[in-house]
């Protein structure tokens, strides 16, 4: 597939490099050829059910926990380290013989957790307290990533840019600053904020001192702020300190492998509307109940056939802005019609699609004046 060539009106031209590096395909690509990898991992360890997980605890031949993404993958092993080295040289015939790969002798290590190991841009190691007597293990941003902000806003803020708008340099700086931070919100990077923020907001008086040529009290009465923290403001936009990224930490749900499975039909990530057309449906909405369909035409004609957020009339589901209860009678001033990709984001409290249904007008009764942002709800 990556040799067949490449077709541009009448012309061909071949591509016997593959895919660019960073290309939109490359990850679609090496899902699709490296899910060997994952089928392997988990006839031989992953896939083991609990006993014979136990027994190979007892045996002390360990366990491995797998994780893929794209072509850059993690095992973690709870066996001795010759075992490890055995896992490794299977995986390596496999990837040899199979599929024409050859693991990377630069990138590709063994290393106990208490060492650490970087992924993805994160530094995973298990910190031992010997005073308190306990361990943990944390994640927070690899020293590379750090750096790699570092160099990118040292750049930014070198001597050959000063002919910018001061407005505009903040503003471009606050989306480099909240894009990194907001990757690494949920991890343990309360030290690593700090550290950042302060260098950017260093640079960044560096970088006013020479575009005005002002000493530095000139330059702080002139765009300082003083506000929780240390920052500088101009026209309104100021610059973001990393420091108030609010770190939350998400409970892990381990999540088998859908695809690994061959008698398990796997669902599509947006809501399933039963429809005569669809495969295996029987007629009955058990869930929604019987005059589901019936409800469900009716509140597309209501919206005429089209999303209600984005004016997308490509596959227009029914979603419930309050959610359903098997039983319950559906009430029209509560369902509203959207798109399949308004609707997967709509499932999603945080995202701002699911903000938007709430602020929007289509409920009936008045808001509350006492609490504006809760409308009052008329029960049928």
């Amino acid at each position: 597939m990556l040799k067949a060539g490449l077709m541009e009106g009448e012309l061909f031209k071949g591509t016997p490099e593959g895919t660019p590096q960073g290309g939109i395909v490359s990850p679609l690509l090496a899902n699709v050829y490296l899910h060997e990898i994952d089928k392997w991992m988990d006839e031989k360890y992953t896939g083991l059910n609990y006993n014979e997980k136990n027994r190979r605890r007892k045996r002390k031949e360990g366990n491995a926990f797998y994780v893929r993404y794209a072509d850059d993958f993690v095992i973690a092993w709870n066996g001795t380290k010759e075992n490890a080295q055995k896992l490794k040289a299977e995986l390596s015939a496999f990837l040899s013989e199979h599929l024409g790969l050859n693991l990377s002798e630069e990138k590709t290590h063994i290393t106990h957790i208490t060492e650490g190991f970087d992924f993805l841009g994160f530094t995973m190691k298990r910190h031992i307290d010997k005073q308190r007597g306990y361990n943990e293990l944390r994640f927070y941003p690899s020293e590379k990533s750090v750096m790699k902000l570092k160099d990118k806003i040292k750049s930014m803020t070198k001597r050959g840019t000063t002919l910018a708008s001061v407005r505009d340099k903040i503003t471009a700086l606050n989306l480099l600053l909240r894009g990194w931070s907001n990757y690494y919100r949920h991890s343990a990077a309360s030290a690593t904020f700090d550290y950042v923020g302060s260098y950017a907001f260093k640079r960044m008086e560096l970088w006013l001192r020479k575009k005005t040529r002002l000493r530095v009290r000139a330059v702080c009465k002139k765009y300082y702020r003083r506000d929780r923290w240390l920052t500088w403001a101009a026209d309104g936009e100021t610059l973001y300190h990393t420091a108030m990224t609010a770190i939350e930490y998400k409970r892990f749900a381990h999540l088998p492998n859908p695809y690994l499975d061959p008698s398990k039909e796997v669902l599509l990530p947006y809501h399933l509307d039963p429809h005569p057309g669809k495969r295996n449906w029987d007629g009955t909405n058990t869930r929604y109940g019987e005059n589901w369909t019936e409800k469900r035409d009716e509140i597309r004609r209501r919206d005429e056939e089209r999303c209600a957020l984005c004016g997308s009339q490509d596959r227009v589901e029914v979603h419930h802005i309050r959610k359903h209860k098997q039983g319950n009678e559906h009430h029209r001033e509560r369902m509203i019609a959207l798109c399949a990709s308004c609707h997967r984001k709509a499932r999603n409290p945080q995202n701002e699609v699911s903000r938007k249904l709430a602020r929007l007008y289509l409920r009936t009764g008045k808001p509350d004046e006492a609490k504006v942002s809760r409308p009052v709800w008329e029960e049928a």
